[in-house]
């Protein structure tokens, strides 16, 4: 079985006054006024965002009375975890030999889809922001966004990227360019957006051709930390993704990440986000990245297989925007190996997979009219009237 993650991100409000040593989350508009404080040192998270947040590491006390704007510092918490048991239903639809158990495919109407519309395009740009994906997958390795510009292994940055052999993706929490998955939680998330279909291997993904970009940001202690997050956004932006899957969130507002979220969006990139499991409203006590009220955001709650909300999910009629497929669902997970697992964090790649199929048969649309269709394939049920922005589950319409 699966344990899945979500992880908490932490703000708190540095006053001007003096601190001892401790890294920091910095926004500051001129670099040099980080250069000048003695005996600190800074590093930029966002090159390809604005290149305006920093890392703060300092030895000795110091003074922020002389920065400008304001400092955000952010501390990381220990993730939550469930564990839930496996499923099995029929399905029929591809040569894969597990795709009986995929109830979640019959469920969201995905081969009306792949018959009348679209299979997907390798062209469409999908990051996964989590714990890495197992990019050497039997199921997964010929949907992952190569990078061919980097000479594996060799220390160099050789495409001058700003980043080191990130020829599979990338690791924020270790800066380093190995984006291999530590735990199963990415892979399971990257299986439900693109395990090959029908080539009598495991399981079906919803797309049958696309690009996945693997990016880890999770700790092998569990938790992720805004820094991560930040340079785990700014990474998807630098390879060219349309599409962010975070299967992950907290309970603590966070202004830099909300504000790198949107910078996303200005690049036109769509965040589908996980509501949270810990069965409450999310119109009351707010989930991030989920709850930032931004219009790139899709909130996501989880369904089971009779299209009820899951006991565990999260819900939010004003805040959580529509209900997929999260009780049971079976993945790729590392190793070679499939796994069953429940959580938002299941429902939130079924709607980024479906973002994917759509943009890649309307490949000239912005992030609002994806949105829209997303929003637009919702059907509405009398159990989610009142638990999602939209009243129901996503199936394709086509």
């Amino acid at each position: 079985m699966l344990s899945i993650l979500l992880t908490t991100l932490q703000l708190i409000t540095l006053p001007s006054c003096a601190f001892a040593s401790s890294p920091w989350l910095v926004r500051a508009s001129d670099k040099t006024l980080l250069q000048n404080i003695s005996g600190c040192q800074s590093s930029v998270l966002n090159p390809h965002l604005g290149g305006d947040i920093f890392k703060l590491q300092c030895h000795d006390p110091f003074s922020l009375s002389g920065l400008s704007p304001v400092a955000n510092v952010y501390f990381e918490e220990e993730s939550s975890w469930g564990i839930f048991t496996p499923l099995n239903l029929n399905f029929i639809g591809t040569s894969d030999p597990l795709v009986g158990d995929q109830w979640a495919l019959e469920q969201i109407n995905i081969e009306s889809f792949w018959d009348n519309q679209s299979r997907g395009s390798s062209q469409t740009r999908v990051a996964i922001i989590d714990t890495g994906v197992d990019y050497e997958h039997e199921d997964l390795h010929t949907q992952i966004a190569v990078n061919t510009n980097e000479i594996p292994g060799n220390n160099i940055d050789d495409d001058n990227n700003g980043y080191i052999d990130d020829v599979f993706g990338w690791n924020a929490y270790e800066n380093t360019g190995n984006a291999m998955d530590f735990h199963h939680h990415g892979t399971h998330i990257a299986g439900i957006i693109a395990a090959k279909p029908n080539n009598d291997i495991g399981v079906a993904g919803m797309n049958w051709n696309i690009s996945l970009i693997p990016i880890r940001f999770i700790g092998s202690n569990g938790g992720g930390s805004t820094e991560a997050a930040i340079r785990a956004f700014d990474y998807a932006v630098a390879r060219g993704a349309q599409i962010i899957n975070a299967s992950w969130g907290g309970r603590s507002d966070s202004a830099l990440l909300k504000e790198t979220i949107a910078r996303c969006r200005d690049k036109g990139i769509l965040l589908i986000a996980a509501a949270g499991n810990e069965a409450v409203d999310n119109d009351l006590i707010p989930t991030y990245p989920a709850g930032f009220e931004l219009d790139n955001i899709v909130s996501v709650a989880a369904v089971d297989l009779h299209g009820d909300l899951s006991t565990f999910s999260n819900w939010g009629k004003k805040t959580v925007h529509i209900a997929a497929p999260g009780e049971s669902i079976l993945s790729t997970i590392t190793g070679k190996k499939y796994g069953y697992s429940s959580g938002t964090s299941m429902a939130t790649p079924h709607i980024a997979g479906a973002a994917a199929l759509i943009w890649s048969q309307n490949p000239s649309w912005s992030y609002k009219e994806v949105r829209d269709a997303l929003l637009q394939n919702c059907t509405p049920t009398p159990e989610l009237k009142d638990a999602v922005q939209c009243g129901g589950l996503f199936q394709f319409r086509y």
